[in-house]
């Protein structure tokens, strides 16, 4: 059968850093919805909310976690000019540090 929601997710992530072809940086979300499954892969303070309607309202079902090194410094995926390259100590973060 079709792959699990989860690993469609974490795929679109992994594709978006491989064929950028610009330069910056940018947290992502993105949430595969398979029939009633959900996977989601996450990386930086960007993030999603899954909301079930009740007769009380709404009660929230899931929610994404932020992700930061430090206060204001999400996780991003991040493409520079090669003349830029990274300082010593900098920090890199890659689509395999999304929460899946």
């Amino acid at each position: 059968g079709p792959p699990p929601p989860d690993v469609l997710a974490a795929a679109a992530v992994r594709a978006a850093e491989a064929e950028s072809t610009t330069f910056g940086a940018s947290t992502i979300s993105v949430l595969q919805l398979t029939g009633s499954s959900i996977g989601v892969a996450n990386l930086g303070d960007s993030g999603f909310m899954v909301l079930h309607q009740t007769q009380q309202g709404f009660e929230i079902v899931a929610r994404s976690t932020e992700q930061q090194h430090g206060w204001n410094f999400p996780y991003q995926l991040m493409r520079l000019p090669t003349t830029l390259g990274l300082s010593a100590g900098a920090q890199s973060d890659s689509a395999a540090d999304c929460d899946c």
